[in-house]
């Protein structure tokens, strides 16, 4: 079974004067995870374990829903791996488009 922390005990340790493993050393100014995958994403949720947020790459991280990765953000910006399914009326698009689209 995986290991799990609360990030309010990382927050609560980062402004302590002590680290709670081991004194000599500073208190926590971060948190540094595991890459993850689509399938495990690194930021999941506890009943949703496929759904969340990995470093797909190096400056690159996806999100994911059912293991599929949907968005992607990197260096050149965001993209979307799927559908775009939109709920109401799209009022413009500033940049370029590109791909397919039906009224």
């Amino acid at each position: 079974m995986a290991s799990f922390i609360r990030l309010s005990e990382v927050a609560n340790q980062a402004t302590s004067t002590s680290n709670k493993v081991n004194d000599s050393h500073p208190p926590i100014k971060g948190v540094r995870v595991l890459s993850g995958t689509s399938n495990a994403p690194t930021l999941a949720f506890l009943n949703d374990t496929d759904t969340g947020i990995y470093n797909v790459s190096p400056n690159n991280i996806g999100i994911v829903t059912g293991g599929v990765k949907r968005v992607t953000v990197d260096s050149e910006g965001l993209s979307v791996d799927k559908d775009i399914v939109a709920s109401s009326n799209i009022s413009s698009v500033n940049g370029t488009f590109s791909g397919n689209a039906s009224v």
